[in-house]
């Protein structure tokens, strides 16, 4: 049984992928029939009121914007319903009758009547801030829920009872199904790494870095002469590697006989600076190519909206901020 007020944890067959990086944060969960509408891609509201964030009680252009002046059509919004946040775009705007069409980006449950925050994107900026709030009145609708009537009526006109005297059937024949289809899965996968062979795969996902070819090249420079080869095994790009070797290495490089060596500043003995590319080589791996959970080196780098990258492993969906 779950009441208001505390946190649950819930056993689902879901892939941990979808729900990475709080992907779920907002979802809403129920029995078929008993959910809101879902609405999607075009989303209605009326009664659109503006919100006058400043303090200033004499600024008269502030008090004479229009609904318009600030939500323009292809202006990029964020709405929040509820704990769900949604982005958009303003598709229309009628002045007089206070209304506004969105283009989501993605669907979003609500009854008819939800209040939703709006927040703008500022003009040339990446900050949003709330400049309106509005009702739900329709839209497109991907699925038909329950109205608002109903969702609002007592817990004593919901027929319960019927539901929690099947619920243990249904659980027994979920669980026994899903077990089935698990067991057919790994038999499959199974059958399908001995034809391909499991052992090429494993070497595959690990990596197997040279040793640096170095030499000295001048009074004060020092060549890497397989360094091309070096970022291949890493699968990552020069560029990259010679920027963690200058921020985290220290170290004074730039790319020579078109990119495939390196020349380096080096001042002290000969003999250590091999053993320090190597030890900062492998601290590049462990950073920015090997991953946390599975171990293995199917990753790769992605850049976000935010300006982050992030390290996501092909092997195990695992992502982490790097």
């Amino acid at each position: 049984k779950v009441c208001k007020g505390g946190l649950i944890a819930i056993e689902t067959t879901l892939d941990a992928s979808t729900c990475a990086n709080n992907g779920f944060a907002g979802a809403v969960v129920g029995f078929p029939g008993t959910l809101p509408p879902i609405w999607g891609p075009t989303l209605l509201l009326e009664d659109v009121k503006l919100i006058s964030m400043s303090n200033s009680t004499s600024s008269k252009k502030e008090k004479d914007r229009s609904l318009k002046d600030v939500l323009q059509k292809s202006t990029r919004v964020r709405c929040h319903v509820g704990p769900t946040i949604v982005q958009g775009e303003v598709v229309r705007v009628s002045k007089s009758k206070r209304k506004l069409e969105l283009a989501l980006k993605v669907p979003v449950v609500a009854s008819k009547g939800a209040m939703v925050a709006i927040q703008a994107k500022d003009t040339g900026g990446a900050k949003y801030s709330l400049v309106a709030h509005a009702r739900i009145f329709g839209g497109d609708m991907c699925v038909d829920g329950v109205d608002t009537a109903a969702t609002q009526c007592p817990p004593s006109a919901i027929s319960v009872p019927q539901v929690t005297a099947n619920a243990t059937e249904i659980l027994d024949e979920e669980e026994d199904s899903m077990d089935e289809q698990y067991r057919s899965r790994f038999l499959e996968e199974l059958k399908l790494h001995k034809s391909q062979g499991m052992e090429k795969s494993l070497c595959d996902a690990r990596i197997s870095v040279p040793l640096p070819q170095t030499e000295r090249d001048g009074g004060a420079i020092m060549r890497v002469k397989n360094f091309g080869s070096i970022c291949r095994s890493l699968r990552r790009d020069p560029k990259h590697v010679i920027q963690y070797l200058e921020t985290e290495g220290n170290l004074s490089c730039y790319l020579a006989a078109e990119g495939t060596a390196i020349r380096v500043k080096w001042r002290s003995p000969i003999g250590t600076f091999q053993d320090r590319f190597i030890s900062i080589v492998k601290r590049y791996a462990k950073a920015y190519v090997v991953c946390d959970q599975c171990h293995l080196a199917q990753t790769e780098l992605r850049k976000q909206d935010n300006g982050r990258t992030e390290l996501l492993c092909r092997r195990c969906n695992a992502r982490r901020f790097v």
